[in-house]
């Protein structure tokens, strides 16, 4: 497995299983909406199977990753997440009293230079 057997993005040890193969910049799979549960009065949607980025979908794009990274960063590519982190972040420290109050009693600083990935450290490395 690439990156020392770690999420790409993060650098947490990956399991055997349960990991995710993630596409570095998204492949962005095309969704339709799903007429049966319309009809039900549920607004959903299922994939077609067709991606909007059919170039993408190779394995030099696909990196492993931990789930909760997958997930979070859903469909954005590499830069777009990495600002997501941050801004995410910085905003959640604003709107949460908690997390405000532990910002104003130092248990909590916030580093807003840009975030470095494990795939980034992984390459220095190597």
């Amino acid at each position: 497995m690439s990156f020392g057997g770690k999420c790409a993005y993060c650098g947490c040890e990956l399991p055997e299983k349960g990991w995710h193969a993630d596409h570095a910049e998204p492949i962005v799979r095309k969704t339709v909406q799903d007429m049966e549960a319309a009809k039900k009065g549920k607004l959903r949607f299922k994939q077609t199977g067709e991606c909007y980025h059919p170039e993408l979908d190779n394995e030099d794009n696909l990196v492993p990753a931990c789930k909760a990274c997958n997930i979070y960063k859903g469909c954005s590519g590499v830069e777009e997440f990495r600002q997501t982190i941050t801004r995410v972040t910085v905003n959640s420290l604003d709107r949460t009293q908690s997390l405000r109050a532990a910002k104003r009693f130092g248990i909590v600083t916030v580093d807003e230079s840009p975030v470095t990935f494990w795939f980034e450290k992984y390459q220095q490395e190597s």
